[in-house]
């Protein structure tokens, strides 16, 4: 997210960050990823229960997460301690300022991303 995070932000984009976790949590994941975006804790999971994001063990275990691992380690990115609920997946919300969704993606399984360039078009086509 690094790479498009300055792209996002010129277009007038505010970056907003939900953990599954503590806010204790929070702070560490902002402070270790040095994340300079708002970042929120939802340990009772209510916005990712409202969007209908997934939270099961065979999401987080699935062949697909083992060959994202691998994709993530081959780009140089190392797992590190999980924190919050491990089984439950993130996704990517687009709201209108009037708080509407305009574009949503949840993650099928842990490692299910979207590409960033990919992410751009989606914000360029709500935007115009």
């Amino acid at each position: 997210m690094g790479s498009i995070k300055n792209k996002i932000e010129q277009m007038g984009i505010e970056l907003i960050f939900i953990g599954s976790g503590t806010s204790k949590q929070a702070k560490f994941f902002q402070e270790d990823y040095k994340i300079t975006a708002k970042i929120y804790a939802d340990k009772e999971l209510t916005i990712y229960k409202s969007l209908g994001a997934k939270n099961s063990l065979m999401s987080s275990i699935i062949p697909q997460v083992w060959l994202a691992g691998i994709r993530a380690f081959l780009k140089g990115f190392m797992q590190s301690k999980t924190q919050g609920t491990y089984t439950q997946q993130g996704g990517i919300v687009l709201l209108t300022q009037n708080g509407q969704i305009a574009f949503l993606h949840l993650s099928k399984y842990a490692g299910d991303h979207i590409d960033p360039e990919n992410l751009l078009q989606k914000i360029k086509n709500v935007m115009s």
